[in-house]
C-alpha cells in the first residue's frame, strides 16, 4: 500500500489563533531537518565576528620585590630641635648628610644586617645620638616605617657658674646638663619614629620623629623633627 504524505496540523492556543495552521511535511523521510552544530573543533573561547579580542590580564609583579630599591642613598636632612623647660628654651635647625643602606629585602641596613624587631641600635639624628630598640616594622606599597624605643643620653658638663656646689642647679638655675657633678647625668627615653616614602626606583623621602622626656629634670618634652629626599 502506498503511504501518503499528508500534511502536519498543529493548533494554535485560542487566545492566539483559533484555527489551526497546516505545516508541510518533511522530505527526508519524516526525519525533523539537521540543525547547523559546532563542530568538535570549534572554541566557545573565539570572540564574535566583528568584536575585538579580550585585553589579557596584566601579569602581577613578584611577591617577593622589595618596596624600597636595595642600595645606598646619600642625601641631606634637616633637623629641628625643641626643647622646653623652666626658664629655658631650646629652637634649633642644623642640616646633616646621611648614607643609608637597604639590604635585599628592602631593609635599612643597621649595625651590618638588615634591621628587625628587638634590635637595638645607636642612631644619629642631626648631631644627636640616640640608643634606640625597633618595636614595630611595617610595609605598605608606599614605604617603610620603623616605630622604636629611644633613649638618649644628654651631654652632660659643668658650664654653669653654680656648678659644683653641692647642689643640683639645673632647670632653675642652670641649662640641663651644664651641673653634671651636683645633678648627675640626664636620661631621656621616649618614641621613635622612622619613615621612608618611595619617590620612584631611586628616591626616597626620609621623615624623622623623636619624642623623649624626663620629668624628674623639669623637661615637658624634647622633640626632633627631621625631613630630606635621598638618592641612590
Amino acid at each position: 500500500m502506498r503511504e501518503l504524505a499528508l500534511p502536519l496540523f498543529v493548533c494554535c492556543s485560542v487566545a492566539l489563533a483559533p484555527s489551526c495552521v497546516p505545516m508541510e511535511p518533511f522530505d527526508n523521510g519524516g526525519e525533523p531537518p539537521a540543525t547547523n552544530q559546532p563542530s568538535a573543533g570549534d572554541s566557545d573561547d573565539q570572540a564574535p565576528e566583528g568584536r575585538p579580542e579580550p585585553t589579557p590580564s596584566p601579569t602581577p609583579p613578584p611577591a617577593n620585590q622589595p618596596v624600597i630599591t636595595p642600595g645606598t642613598y646619600s642625601g641631606t636632612i634637616s633637623c629641628r630641635y625643641r626643647e622646653t623647660q623652666s626658664g629655658f628654651l631650646l629652637d634649633r635647625t642644623d642640616s646633616s648628610l646621611i648614607t643609608p643602606t637597604f639590604g635585599p629585602s628592602g631593609l635599612p641596613i643597621v649595625d651590618g644586617q638588615e634591621v628587625a624587631r628587638g634590635q637595638r641600635s645607636d642612631v644619629e639624628i642631626g648631631v644627636f645620638r640616640f640608643s634606640y630598640t625597633t618595636t614595630q616594622i611595617t610595609e605598605s606599597e608606599n614605604g617603610i616605617n620603623l616605630q622604636g624605643e629611644a633613649r638618649w643620653l644628654w651631654d652632660c658638663g659643668d658650664t654653669c657658674i653654680y656648678a659644683r656646689d653641692g647642689i643640683c642647679d639645673e632647670v632653675r638655675f642652670c641649662a640641663l646638663g651644664t651641673d653634671c657633678a651636683d645633678c648627675g647625668p640626664v636620661v631621656l627615653t621616649g618614641v621613635a619614629s622612622t619613615t621612608y616614602q618611595v619617590i620612584d626606583d631611586r628616591q626616597i623621602r626620609r621623615i624623622e620623629s623623636v619624642n623623649v622626656s624626663e620629668q624628674d629634670a623639669g623637661i615637658a618634652t624634647i622633640n626632633f623633627e627631621c625631613d630630606g629626599v635621598l638618592s641612590r
